[in-house]
């Protein structure tokens, strides 16, 4: 390769970047070793044409050429023409000339728009099921200003590339092909999820012709991103996009019907882009472009030579933090009220103030400090543990400042202070706020001091103390230190689910047990034993006689509620009670309260009965409780006067039914199934299990089930008509003239054939000889007769 200056033109739509792609040419072969020495690098520079600037340097390597398969670079420069010149300093060619072809790609901006598949909103319509129509929520649109498309690739799909076979066999014969593929075969760019990004998007309140207005969405896009959708080339490494760039909300319009201007809002960013370009983070794609065989190519052990190109990529990350945003607002007298809000981040990128209007007139502002664990330089603590275990987002101060004039002046804080479990969770302890009927200057709060949670106990002072967690770090109290009242939290199902909660009391003063899962809620319950035949909620309670129930370590000086549901004809007792009452029945069931007062602990006990909703708490307290099924949602609720309601859920685990104390609907959720991919309409399969129909009348019925698992009637079964079979299930017919004809009982028609006179016991008689005749033509056998009076003579049938 000798030294080269091209005059070329540059032309892109989207940006100012190119990439220009070095590769040896297809006459040069890149087998065994390569025909030249030395360092072998070729500089290319991009220049004004005259020769006078230079715009871009870039060094290849011409080993990377031989032995990967192609190198690039990327620069930017406006559109425009340049100069290119190449030169190979410090290289020695053994052998040939080296022929490296550049190649880059130019773009000039189109009238057509390229078609994708794909999936995205068009319009949203409400059904009125009584009026029987359709009405449109919202519609749409995803052009620009001009009309067109304002959707964007991150990427040109390929579904294709080109591969050679060579065989050697008695001589040489060299095929081309190109390799189709049903999937892309380069790697698509993803932002948000879609490999389609759109850069403006319309949303009407109604149709386009008739709404109540309408949103216009602008997004960040290529061109934001100073990118170029490029068309890859084999062997399609990744092309590196900055992802965290694009499709952010640039600026957000709200029209009225009229089509009037009301509301814009403009958001600014600041992006931060890291790339890695050394050798460490440089990954290599190869693709096969050739295949060679010394022999028959439809033999297993004829050997081969396959031959790859390679293309080198290089890694890039970044993100996009909102730096301000800017909200103005249109009034109908012409009149603009601007608000806005500025951020302002660290080097963690955690915000660490934002500035908003305070008083435009005096020019103050409202300021909103962060603070953070690696922002305090104390020497032990919870807090010194978040900050030596790099967990550094969580929140532990923030501060409200009026600034702007000499006198800068704290309106409002918040200090979260730590302390570390048993088994290592770091949990806040105490919560601090300022305390003050009015702003706090500087000179007397003080400022920020890293080595001081508290600067000012005078002013900034404890507002809630986190007491009791359990061993996963659930908490279980939290006292507020001005009222001194205490909220609890009782939680059950592996400490997963939250079924009790408890205000103004402490969780040692507090039990509750539905007897569902592992937990106990606060009580000593003296038998894993669980009854499944009958519960108030959930699926379980506790048949007293299996053993007792107490708790202990109760407060002397306070009185105690103990409230328990169990059916009528119960034996229980409570230790030290007194008042029982019955206050309430549902279903069954009844709610028992009573009180216990000077014990340092309470016992239930009996010999019959079924005990549920086993309640304890001081008589001043109020308690919420919940029983669950896990994975599925809350199946019961019970309010402070333990009065409950029902939730009842579908095959496919949504809400379905909520029902009151006496099972009354109170609500009920209707899911369309054409909405979901699952199938809920009933499979019924035959149960192999027969039966005549009742009463009897020949047919006999076959046992379905439905086997659908997301159906409403999963499980249950019915009985259908199968066929008839009169031999087995034929019904009752008994009785002169009575046949069964096509299973039915019939009567026949009496068909009289002969009359005679004959004397019995001296005395003239008539005898009637008879049969029956039945629908089917069928007859009888002959019957007689006698009477004072001949019969009539029938004709036969047919």
């Amino acid at each position: 390769m000798n030294s080269t200056s091209t005059n070329i033109s540059l032309s892109q739509v989207l940006s100012n970047q190119y990439t220009f792609n070095l590769a040896f040419d297809n006459s040069f072969s890149r087998i065994g070793n390569p025909p030249f020495s030395g360092t072998c690098n070729i500089v290319c520079n991009i220049t004004s044409t005259d020769g006078l600037t230079n715009y871009a340097t870039a060094n290849i390597s011409l080993f990377q050429l031989f032995y990967v398969g192609s190198a690039s670079f990327t620069f930017n420069v406006p559109n425009g023409s340049y100069k290119l010149t190449t030169s190979l300093p410090s290289c020695s060619v053994t052998a040939g000339s080296l022929p490296v072809n550049v190649t880059w790609q130019n773009q000039v901006a189109a009238g057509n728009a390229t078609t994708t598949g794909g999936l995205r909103i068009k319009q949203i319509q409400h059904y009125d099921p009584i009026l029987g129509n359709y009405e449109t929520i919202a519609t749409y649109s995803y052009l620009t200003t001009d009309g067109k498309s304002s959707g964007f690739l991150g990427a040109i799909p390929l579904y294709n590339y080109p591969y050679q076979e060579t065989v050697i066999n008695g001589g040489t014969t060299t095929t081309n092909y190109t390799a189709i593929s049903s999937d892309p075969v380069n790697d698509l760019n993803y932002t948000q999820g879609s490999t389609v990004g759109y850069s403006r998007v319309v949303v009407y309140k109604g149709s386009t012709t008739h709404n109540l207005g309408n949103t216009v969405y602008e997004f960040t896009n290529l061109q934001d991103a100073n990118s170029n959708v490029i068309q890859p080339y084999f062997p399609y490494a990744p092309v590196i996009q900055p992802d965290w760039v694009i499709g952010l909300p640039k600026r957000i319009s709200v029209f009225d019907s009229l089509g009037r201007l009301i509301r814009i809002t403009r958001d600014t960013f600041t992006v931060t882009t890291n790339t890695y370009n050394t050798s460490d983070f440089t990954s290599l794609k190869l693709g096969k472009t050739s295949v060679t065989f010394n022999g028959d190519p439809n033999l297993s052990n004829t050997p081969y030579t396959e031959y790859y190109l390679g293309q080198t990529y290089t890694q890039q990350t970044g993100r996009s933090d909102l730096t301000s945003a800017v909200d103005s607002l249109f009034h109908p007298d012409g009149s603009i009220q601007v608000t806005y809000q500025t951020l302002q981040y660290d080097t963690n990128y955690n915000v660490i103030k934002t500035t908003t209007p305070y008083d435009k007139t005096r020019g103050l502002s409202l300021e909103k400090r962060f603070y953070y664990p690696y922002n305090y330089t104390l020497s032990s603590g919870a807090i010194k543990k978040l900050r030596d275990s790099s967990i550094i987002n969580s929140v532990i101060s923030n501060e409200n400042w009026i600034t702007g004039d000499v006198n800068p002046r704290m309106v409002s804080a918040q200090i979260t202070d730590y302390q570390q479990l048993t088994k290592g969770h770091v949990k806040p302890l105490t919560g601090y706020t300022l305390q003050s009927n009015a702003p706090i200057p500087q000179s007397v709060i003080g400022s920020f001091n890293p080595s001081l949670l508290v600067r000012n106990s005078t002013y900034l002072v404890p507002q809630q103390n986190f007491v009791t967690y359990d061993t996963v770090g659930n908490l279980l109290e939290v006292k507020n230190d001005i009222s001194g009242q205490s909220n609890s939290m009782i939680m059950d199902y592996f400490n997963q689910f939250l079924i009790a909660k408890i205000s103004n009391a402490t969780y040692g003063d507090v039990a509750y047990t539905s007897f569902e899962s592992d937990g106990s809620g606060n009580w000593n319950i003296s038998s894993t034993l669980r009854n499944s035949s009958s519960a108030i909620t959930g699926k379980y309670c506790f048949d007293i006689s299996k053993g007792n129930i107490s708790k202990s370590g109760l407060n002397t000086s306070l009185t105690y509620v103990v409230s328990y549901w169990s059916p009528p004809g119960n034996n229980i007792a409570v230790s030290g009670a007194s008042n029982q009452q019955m206050i309430a029945q549902q279903n069954g069931w009844n709610l028992y309260t009573q009180t216990i007062s000077s014990s340092s602990s309470v016992t239930i006990s009996g010999t019959i009965g079924l005990i549920d909703e086993l309640r304890l708490y001081p008589k001043d307290a109020n308690m919420t409780t919940s029983t669950y099924e896990p994975m599925i949602g809350s199946t019961s609720a019970s309010d402070a006067n333990s009065t409950v309601n029902y939730y009842l859920y579908d095959n496919l685990n949504r809400l379905k039914v909520v029902k009151d104390k006496d099972l009354n609907v109170l609500k009920k959720y209707e899911y369309d199934s054409i909405t979901t991919s699952i199938n809920t309409s009933p499979n019924w399969q035959y149960a192999n299990s027969t039966q005549c129909e009742t009463p009897l009348n020949g047919k006999v019925d076959s046992l379905i089930k439905d086997m659908n698992p997301f159906s409403d009637t999963y499980n249950a079964t019915q009985w259908i008509f199968a066929h008839n079979n009169c031999a087995v299930c034929a019904p009752p017919c008994s009785g002169e003239g009575h046949k069964l004809v096509n299973c039915l009982c019939e009567i026949g028609t009496r068909v009289n054939t002969s009359v005679v006179q004959v004397k019995v016991n001296g005395v003239w008689i008539w005898r009637c000889t008879y049969h029956y005749e039945w629908s089917d033509c069928s007859i009888s056998t002959n019957y007689t007769q006698d009477s004072s009076s001949p019969c009539t003579i029938r004709a036969n049938c047919g």
